[in-house]
């Protein structure tokens, strides 16, 4: 499957892909390319009306690939990172 980009990430549908559940701002993430994470982990932290949202892995992985960084606005339906 081919994917274009934009300056933020992908925009079509990504195998891995963790996507926002919501809309905010990436106050935090808690993991970096390369780590490994665990199913329920925390990998990021959203600020969506003035409370902080953990985002968990799904799944256990490998991060490959992070599309956003702490300041970043999100809506929902966002991928953020790609975990395999």
């Amino acid at each position: 499957m081919e994917v274009e980009e934009t300056e933020k990430g992908p925009f079509t549908p990504v195998e891995g892909g963790l996507i926002s559940t919501m809309q905010g701002m990436v106050i935090k993430l808690t993991v970096n390319v390369g780590d490994k994470v665990t199913k329920g982990s925390t990998v990021a932290v959203i600020e969506a009306m003035k409370m902080e949202n953990d985002i968990q892995a799904e799944e256990d992985g490998v991060v490959k690939e992070i599309f956003v960084e702490a300041g970043d606005a999100v809506n929902s339906g966002d991928i953020l990172m790609v975990i395999e």
